[in-house]
């Protein structure tokens, strides 16, 4: 049993499926036409388009086969009845981009509209022919996606069934559940997880190709000396949970016990008002806070409009992207990361890179994000510090329990003196060491054996409540 990719378009390099050729109509193409090269990314961008599609795919590591369109037959495809071909469709960047969601560029089509006939022929006539589609980077999965998704398979007549779709948001399965119960489709598209953060960040404990890029090694964590600072806390853009944090721990006069970083300039929502923000989030229900709650922390955040930014090791938060941008020096100044993952209060549940920058350097952590994700951390093999404090919180459905669970766990954490969180980090030193060895292993034919397994089942299932991730 083998997977073969498809793809329509043979060029000099992979011209990705579901590539819009539209800016190119007026002005030709060249011989050596690349698709993602800077001269074709500057040519959409002065047409005034983006790029839809993407070719890097999870299944560049599996080992697959490659045909194109024109090399297939009907009975070439029955003759590999044991094997599944999938028509591979990478979103670029956003989902909003890649499915006409966006509109201020001239884009009219989306991935699906791109498919040739051919191909959309051999996906509605041979059970082992799928349409996937990869977007896994991003976590938020809004109602609308769906919509966009079965409206444009039913305008491009493809069944939904035989579509694979893949991202990077925990439970999606249960989403579309509850999609369907509002929306129900005679035939549903399939979906499935990979966490594609996770296995970014891989590359970072070894490479260095960017010159900047460096991590704690193991003798360091052995040695255990005095750190300067108690907790390390990243922030780039401001999102409610991550200002509510910093903002109490300005009014605690705690912010000074930590390496922190924040830019006022980056918050999510107009805070103009703060208190009014407040009252809004706790009337939203998202989190509710009392009125001594969000006095303080409207005290607390005028101090730090007052500071307006702060950096560590880079001082342009705008630019730093999840991979690379590792610095050893700011976990070796510090005990322990408070994690503030990019969702929170959001239905969905997510877990981006920013959770393995303390697995890398040997550092332990608490987070603040999703509930559930100490656990599903835990079905992967790695060991978190319940030995050490109450993670309870990780269950904790609750926004504000959750929240103020974690506040505590870091209030509690920065009383200690610097011998006992030494002490602590000599007593956790075998599981952190497993979690960074863990980490590294998660490469080659280890994922690639895994997610080629993983797409058979996810092919043969017909069950849109079970979760059969990819890796």
């Amino acid at each position: 049993m083998e997977i073969n990719s498809v793809l329509d378009f043979e060029g000099v390099t992979e011209i990705p499926n579901g590539f819009d050729f539209t800016p190119f109509y007026d002005d030709g193409i060249h011989p050596d036409f690349r698709p993602l090269d800077s001269e074709t990314i500057s040519h959409f961008k002065n047409k005034d388009y983006r790029l839809i599609s993407g070719n890097t795919s999870i299944f560049g590591a599996t080992g697959t086969n490659r045909y194109y369109t024109h090399e297939l037959s009907d009975s070439f495809i029955e003759s590999k009845y044991n094997d599944i071909f999938l028509y591979i469709l990478k979103v670029r960047e956003m989902f909003d981009f890649s499915f006409n969601l966006y509109h201020d560029y001239k884009d009219k089509y989306t991935l699906i509209d791109k498919i040739s006939e051919q191909s959309k022929n051999y996906i509605n006539n041979h059970f082992n022919f799928f349409i996937y589609i990869e977007y896994t980077w991003e976590g938020v999965f809004d109602v609308k996606y769906f919509h966009q998704l079965y409206f444009y398979l039913r305008k491009n007549n493809i069944r939904p069934d035989k579509v694979i779709f893949c991202t990077n948001t925990q439970n999606i399965n249960e989403l579309h559940v509850n999609f369907l119960l509002d929306f129900p489709k005679k035939q549903t598209i399939k979906f499935t997880h990979f966490n594609q953060c996770m296995l970014g960040k891989v590359p970072d404990t070894i490479d260095h190709s960017n010159g900047k890029n460096t991590v704690v090694t193991e003798d360091f964590l052995l040695k255990n000396p005095v750190r300067p600072k108690k907790a390390l806390i990243l922030n780039r853009r401001l999102r409610i949970h991550r200002l509510l944090l910093m903002s109490l721990l300005s009014y605690d006069n705690l912010i000074n016990q930590t390496l922190s970083s924040f830019d006022m300039n980056m918050t999510i929502d107009d805070f103009e008002n703060v208190r009014a923000v407040l009252l809004r989030i706790r009337d939203k229900n998202q989190i509710e806070l009392s009125d001594i709650d969000v006095e303080n922390i409207a005290i607390g955040f005028e101090k730090l409009k007052k500071e307006k930014k702060r950096t560590l090791d880079y001082d342009d938060l705008e630019e730093v992207i999840g991979l690379g941008y590792e610095t050893k020096e700011i976990y070796e100044q510090t005990y322990f990361s408070v994690v503030t993952e990019t969702l929170f209060v959001d239905k969905e549940k997510f877990v981006s890179e920013k959770t393995f920058k303390p697995i890398l350097h040997f550092h332990p952590f608490i987070i603040l994000g999703s509930a559930y994700t100490l656990k599903y951390l835990q079905s992967y093999g790695f060991k978190t510090f319940n030995k050490w404090w109450d993670e309870s919180y990780d269950s904790m459905e609750n926004n504000t329990e959750r929240f103020f669970a974690v506040y505590k766990i870091l209030i509690d954490l920065l009383k200690k003196s610097d011998k006992e969180l030494q002490l602590m980090l000599s007593e956790m030193t075998e599981i952190l060491k497993h979690n960074n060895n863990l980490l590294k292993s998660f490469v080659g034919s280890k994922v690639g054996d895994i997610v080629s397994e993983q797409i058979f089942k996810i092919a043969k299932n017909n069950d849109i409540t079970e979760d059969i991730r990819l890796f």
